[in-house]
């Protein structure tokens, strides 16, 4: 979890986070990559989309005794939801997942979103509000309750309270947080990576080596992979820069929908990561 400076943030991020929340200071793309970041608290939306992105507007933590996420199934909808379930249980408040349908038709279709969007945080209650405007929402909220939506999109509630209509927002009664989902990234996943150098011999590595492709380094940087695998049959005198094959990794933000492929094959072996230089600084376990 990292934050960055702004009303609300630092409350929020400690509320949100399992453990310590890292105050971001200088480059914010480096501040996240080096912490493995998986949620970032600011006070505005901008064009960073590195990490999952959450921002208080005018909230009061002290003062919520109940926490609605008003959704309709987007792509941020399920993070809204976790919010809310999170912010919920760490407060012991109430805590529900509201989407709202024009008419009939719809309904069935809104429940079933919300059934969905309710695995990701089973403790919120779930209902369906019936309504021809988001108005509807705030209607219904006390007087200590603070609200949690997705970001401006293109779906019918979030026109509502971010188009014309955005001045609802203000009207939230213990202020809003606005949620953006981003794509994974590969340094949220990467573990502490072991390496070889090219002048191992393939003897010793036949003997020590437990990972079925490892990278090969020289002053830091991946030049190679060595599959340890092939080696049965190669001189034992051979060393890894001669028998290794081209280096196969990931940067580190790159997204995570192709790993699978990846890791099949390097022989269900780790993927390596590296930075823009070249610098090995992790690998994905299979």
């Amino acid at each position: 979890m990292v934050w960055t400076r702004g009303p609300g943030c630092a409350d929020l991020a400690a509320l949100l986070s399992a453990d310590e929340p890292i105050h971001a200071k200088g480059d914010l793309r480096t501040a996240c990559i080096a912490v493995g970041a998986d949620l970032l608290v600011a006070s505005s939306l901008t064009s960073f989309d590195l990490v999952p992105t959450v921002v208080p507007h005018h909230v009061d933590l002290g003062r919520a005794r109940a926490v609605v996420a008003a959704v309709a199934g987007g792509p941020h909808s399920g993070l809204a939801a976790r919010v809310a379930g999170r912010v919920a249980a760490e407060l012991a408040i109430r805590g529900e997942v509201v989407s709202v349908s024009p008419d009939q038709e719809a309904d069935r279709r809104a429940a079933e979103m919300l059934d969905s969007i309710g695995a990701e945080a089973p403790d919120l209650d779930r209902r369906v509000l019936r309504a021809g405007s988001a108005r509807a929402v705030l209607d219904g909220l006390g007087s200590d309750t603070l609200l949690v939506l997705g970001a401006p999109g293109g779906s019918w509630l979030q026109r509502q309270f971010f188009g014309p209509g955005k001045r609802l927002i203000g009207a939230a009664p213990d202020g809003v947080i606005v949620v953006r989902q981003a794509p994974g990234r590969c340094f949220q996943l990467m573990e502490a990576a072991e390496a070889v150098g090219p002048e191992l011999r393939v003897e010793d590595a036949r003997r020590t080596l437990a990972v079925p492709t490892i990278p090969v380094v020289s002053d830091g940087r991946m030049i190679g992979i060595l599959r340890v695998g092939d080696l049965d049959d190669t001189p034992g005198d051979a060393t890894a820069g001669e028998v290794m094959e081209d280096s196969v990794s990931v940067y580190v933000d790159d997204l995570t929908d192709d790993l699978a492929d990846l890791h099949r094959f390097l022989d269900g072996g780790p993927i390596p990561v590296v930075r823009d230089d070249g610098r090995l600084v992790g690998w994905i376990p299979a």
